[in-house]
C-alpha cells in the first residue's frame, strides 16, 4: 500500500528566518535591499529603488546615481556610491522619532577615509546624519553634537558588516552583534532623514557598497538585533562574521 503524501510540511529553516526577517519585528517603517533590483545587470546606473516596505521610493539622475554590482556581499549585489557625488532622494521623509525611539540597521561597506562614510542625511540646515566610521568609531551626528563623545573600537578593512543605531532616552551603537556603548546625553528634536548616501547638505558623500538598510519606529532590544542578525542579515550575506 503507497505510502500517504504530505503536504505543505514547514522546513526548519522557514522557522528559523521568520525569527529574523525584518518586516515579522514590529515597527519596521522602511526597508530598502539591493536585491530587490532584479532588473538591473552589474554596472548599470540605479534611477529608481523602490522600499520594499512602504513604497517610499529612492531616486536620483545624471551623476548623483550610484551603481548597481552584483556578487559583492558573497552572491548578493549592493548600490555603490562613489563617495564625491552619488546620492538618493527619498519620496517621503522619513520621521525618526524621540518619543517612541528608533532603530536604524545597514548591511554596508565603507571603502574610503574619515569624511566618507557618512550614509543618510536629515532635512533641514545643520549637520545631521548618521555614519559608520569603521577605524575609530560608530557615530550619530545631529546639529553637530557627536554622539558618543568618545570613540569606542569599529570593524575594519572594507567588509561587509552591519552598523546599527538605536536611541531611546540615550544613544546606542552596535556592530554585527557587539554592542559599542551607549552614551550619555539626549536628543531635542525629531530627526526628518530625507536622502541616502550624504551628510550635512551633501557636503560630504558616502563612499562604499549599501546592501540593504531598514529603519524601526521604536528602540529594538539587544535580543530582537542580535534575531535579525542571525536568522536574516547572516543568512542571506554569507561574508559577514
Amino acid at each position: 500500500m503507497p505510502h500517504p503524501v504530505v503536504r505543505n510540511r514547514r522546513q526548519p529553516s522557514a522557522i528559523v528566518n521568520s525569527l529574523g526577517y525584518p518586516d515579522t519585528i514590529p515597527g519596521l517603517l522602511n526597508l530598502w535591499k539591493a536585491d530587490s533590483l532584479t532588473t538591473l545587470n552589474d554596472g548599470d546606473l540605479i534611477s529608481s529603488w523602490p522600499d520594499a516596505k512602504a513604497g517610499n521610493i529612492l531616486s536620483a539622475a545624471g551623476t548623483a546615481r550610484p551603481t548597481f554590482k552584483t556578487n559583492i556581499f558573497g552572491n548578493k549585489p549592493v548600490a555603490r556610491f562613489d563617495g564625491t557625488a552619488n546620492t538618493m532622494g527619498m519620496s517621503s521623509t522619513i520621521t525618526l522619532s524621540i518619543t517612541t525611539g528608533f532603530t536604524v540597521i545597514a548591511c554596508w561597506a565603507g571603502n574610503g577615509g574619515a569624511g566618507t562614510r557618512y550614509l543618510l542625511s536629515r532635512t533641514g540646515a545643520g549637520a545631521g546624519g548618521i555614519r559608520v566610521d569603521e577605524p575609530l568609531a560608530q557615530w550619530f551626528e545631529y546639529d553637530g553634537v557627536v554622539f558618543p563623545s568618545s570613540n569606542p573600537s569599529g570593524g575594519t578593512g572594507t567588509n561587509a558588516f552591519v552598523g546599527g543605531f538605536r536611541y531611546t532616552t540615550t544613544a546606542k551603537f552596535r556592530q554585527n552583534k557587539s554592542s559599542l556603548g551607549d552614551t550619555q546625553g539626549a536628543l531635542t528634536l525629531d530627526i526628518g532623514i530625507n536622502t541616502l548616501g550624504s551628510f550635512q547638505g551633501l557636503i560630504q558623500f558616502f563612499l562604499g557598497d549599501l546592501a540593504e538598510i531598514m529603519f524601526y519606529n521604536n528602540a529594538l532590544s539587544d535580543s530582537v538585533c542580535d534575531g535579525i542578525y542571525d536568522n536574516y542579515l547572516k543568512l542571506k550575506y554569507t561574508t559577514l562574521p
